[in-house]
């Protein structure tokens, strides 16, 4: 009887997927507005982060999508941008940003300001070509999609750890284990 019930209710759940019934922004270039919105994340307040890829920043806004602040503009230098694609929040609030254009992955806190980097053009162990996807799991590892080397990369606590990789690198089995892949 209990497992007819389980059964059931799992057979529910199928035929009814998760409704998406929120959303906010526009396109544009102001305060809220995007161009290319490609990765999103939340940090443990709720606030959401958005990696505006054609207007080279970074917004932030909170949980009903109310513009907060930004971080970022155009260029190559610290807390700039040359199409940013993902973001990712570790435990301590920092947000993690893959600078496409830029080949490399920046470190912000939580209140917007730049605080490091790590990576350059190349196919090293911590260099990069299209670092496109970011992901952080439960012990602060930061994961990159290394779009162009065709790989994933993944550093330890502080992104000056990016650990060497090759095509043949098991960083897939380690992701696969890792607690949780917040991003």
């Amino acid at each position: 009887m209990i497992a007819a019930v389980l059964l059931g209710a799992t057979a529910s759940a199928e035929a009814n997927p998760p409704v998406f019934d929120f959303s906010f922004g526009a396109t544009g270039t102001g305060n809220g507005e995007f161009k290319d919105p490609y990765g999103v994340a939340t940090d443990s307040e709720g606030n959401i982060w958005v990696a505006d890829y054609a207007n080279n920043r970074i917004q932030q806004l909170d949980a009903t999508g109310k513009y907060l602040d930004q971080a970022g503009s155009t260029g190559s230098g610290n807390g700039q941008f040359s199409g940013p694609a993902d973001v990712a929040i570790d435990s301590e609030d920092n947000l993690w940003v893959s600078d496409l254009g830029n080949s490399r992955i920046q470190k912000f806190d939580s209140e917007g300001n730049y605080l490091d980097q790590v990576g350059s053009e190349g196919s090293g162990g911590g260099k990069f070509k299209v670092p496109w996807g970011l992901g952080i799991d439960g012990e602060d590892s930061v994961w990159v999609a290394d779009a162009y080397n065709h790989r994933i990369q993944m550093s330890g606590r502080t992104a000056a750890r990016i650990a060497p990789t090759s095509t043949s690198w098991p960083g897939m089995a380690a992701l696969r284990s890792a607690r949780t892949c917040r991003g």
